[in-house]
This record gives structure tokens, sequence and C-alpha cells, in this order.
């Protein structure tokens, strides 16, 4: 059975609720401490605000009023559960203290692995490195892989009868691409080719790619790991570099993440390290 969202479920609720009418009481919340969206049931303009705040919300009285509601139906919905004895459950404290044990977990390693904010120059030395290391042309091309000899054959069969890559890949291909006929996003292949490759494509299938001119694709099956590829080159052009100050946000927030990433993993190695050299009891 699907998994009920009860946050959005609840925030549908409210809405419905406050559409309703049953909000009225609700209508001076910003001028007011203390509102009552439905009947004995108290919210505060604290809880209010820290709502908006924790989802970076626009503050404004109909918001308000909607927050309001959603927060007044999930106490009233905590009232019930725990008048029905449910905060008693062996299940539910354990997801109490799971859910406790994780927000003690991740606020102590946001805290201790908290990045430094990114400069531009930081990030400039960054864009400049990507543009370096960059092939000189992008390639769109299409892609079969099938798992299976006999679709193998089937694949085969067809590129002897004189049929389309793209209706080849609608019929055969196990790639998610198979509805668009196999056809990739432009890419960006470098030469020479790791073993690894690029974007999740083996490196003999990319080296095949980076042979063919525009127009051709391969004549035969390139098997990696059991699976056949074959390959189709729409076309090629100079390499398309985004300019700096288009992607200088989304390059520093990369590398602020990355950042935190790499001092997360220093943080719990440091944590074992300093477990191992504490003397046993």
């Amino acid at each position: 059975m699907k998994k009920l969202k009860t946050t959005h479920l609840l925030s549908s609720i409210a809405f419905a609720a406050l559409l309703g009418g049953a909000a009225a009481s609700a209508q001076a919340q910003a001028a007011t401490e203390v509102v009552q969206p439905l009947e004995g049931v108290q919210v505060t303009a604290a809880e209010i605000s820290e709502v908006l705040g924790m989802r970076g919300m626009a503050d404004s009285q109909e918001i308000r009023s909607k927050v309001a509601m959603e927060l007044a139906v999930r106490k009233l919905v905590r009232d019930a559960a725990q008048a029905e004895g449910y905060a008693n459950r062996p299940d539910v404290q354990q997801k109490t203290r799971e859910a406790a044990t994780e927000i003690l977990v991740d606020t102590y390693l946001s805290e201790k692995s908290r990045p430094a904010e990114v400069s531009d120059a930081q990030a400039r030395q960054e864009y400049d490195a990507i543009v370096q290391a960059m092939a000189p042309q992008d390639t769109l091309l299409r892609l079969i892989a099938v798992r299976s000899s006999e679709k193998n054959d089937a694949v085969a069969a067809m590129f002897k009868r004189g049929a389309k890559f793209e209706d080849v890949a609608a019929q055969h291909s196990d790639l998610s691409t198979k509805a668009n006929g196999g056809l990739m996003p432009w890419l960006n292949l470098k030469d020479p080719v790791t073993e690894a490759g690029a974007y999740g494509i083996p490196g003999e299938v990319v080296k095949v790619a980076l042979a063919l001119p525009k127009g051709q694709q391969s004549k035969s099956a390139t098997v990696v790991d059991g699976v056949s590829y074959y390959v189709k080159v729409e076309d090629k052009r100079k390499a398309n570099v985004a300019p700096f100050e288009k992607i200088k946000d989304d390059l520093k927030q990369r590398m602020e993440e990355q950042s935190q990433q790499q001092k997360v993993r220093e943080v719990v190695a440091k944590l074992i390290q300093q477990k191992k050299a504490a003397p046993q009891k």
C-alpha cells in the first residue's frame, strides 16, 4: 500500500476547510498574537512565522491564514492520536526515537561541516578549469542498448532491412530514451576516453561515437558487460560554453555542497579514528 504524504494531505484538508469558511476567525491573525482557525484550537503568530521561515514562504495575510489552518488541523489530529493512546504504541515510539536521532545527526553534521562561502574569484577559477577540460566539440547522438541476444538479433535484422535508427530504438532499446528514438541530449565527449566512459555511456561506446562522422551509425554492436550498444551521430557542433555570469551562482552552490560533503567525510572519519583510539571499557 502506498504511503500517504501526510504533510501534503493535511495542507489540502486545511485549505479546503479554509475555503469553506472555517477560518473566519483568522482574518486578523497578522495583528494578533493568538488566532483560532478552528473552534477550540489556538495557533500563535510565532508558530506561523516559524513555518513561513522554515519553508521560505512569502509573508502575506492569505498565506498566514492557510498556514494557521494547516497548523490547527495538525494539532487537532495530534490531540486525537494522543487521546487514543497512539503515543504509547511501540511502533510510534520507535519512529519517534528514529526521527530524534536523525534530527540530532543532521544538525551535528550540518554545523560541523558548514562550508566557507565561495568567492567570485574561486568560482571563476573552477569555471576556467572546467572550460579548459572540455572537448572542443559537442555531439548529438542516438543510442540503442539491448540486454538480450534475442533483442540484439531483432535489432540487427531491422537494420539489415534498412529500418531507421530511431524506429529501431523506439521498438527495441532498453534505455529510457527509446520513446524519443534513442536521442540523447548534446554531450561533450572527451578524447582520450576513459574506461568508465561519460554520461553513463561505457568508454568503448564513447570511442565509437567519437570516431563516427555526422549522420553515420555503427555497423555492428559494441558489447560491454553483456549489453549490446548501437550508436548514431546526428550532429556535431562547437562546444557550447555557458557564460560565467549566467552559471556563477549555481557553480558556487555546487562548490559549497562539494566542500560540505568533503567536510562531512572528514568529521565522520575523525570520529571513527577517535573511537578506535579510545581505551576499551
